[in-house]
């Protein structure tokens, strides 16, 4: 029993990793929005440790608090002091090339992106 138990334990963080590595990467909006998110994920753990997001059109960057992840679904949350907003996003993989976004809160908005590269930590 103890060793099923490990059996699908190992296999459900296999799945989950491998889940969450097809979020890895560099990602370009396809919209005029300009926006680049680099999500990495910790080689330790297998999880998203940072999610940092560049708009050229704002000139300006934010590293976004990640509230949820979970296979191939992730949930952030930041603020724009200067404009008072405050936004959630949840990302979810397509395909390998292609990512969606959705945006709610002060600013609602769904964002296609398309992988730039993979990050790798070697």
């Amino acid at each position: 029993m103890k060793n099923l138990l490990l059996l699908l334990a190992l296999t459900t963080t296999s799945l989950l990793n491998a889940q969450t590595s097809k979020l890895e990467g560099s990602w370009s909006s396809y919209d005029n929005t300009s926006y680049i998110t680099t999500i990495s994920v910790s080689e330790f753990t297998g999880l998203i440790n940072e999610v940092y997001s560049y708009s050229s059109y704002e000139n300006d960057g934010v590293t976004e608090s990640i509230i949820k992840q979970s296979g191939g679904v992730l949930k952030t949350k930041y603020s724009f002091d200067e404009r008072n907003w405050n936004i959630t996003s949840k990302f979810v993989v397509i395909n390998d090339t292609l990512m969606k976004r959705v945006m709610t809160g002060s600013y609602n908005n769904v964002l296609l992106y398309n992988k730039i590269n993979k990050q790798t930590n070697k």
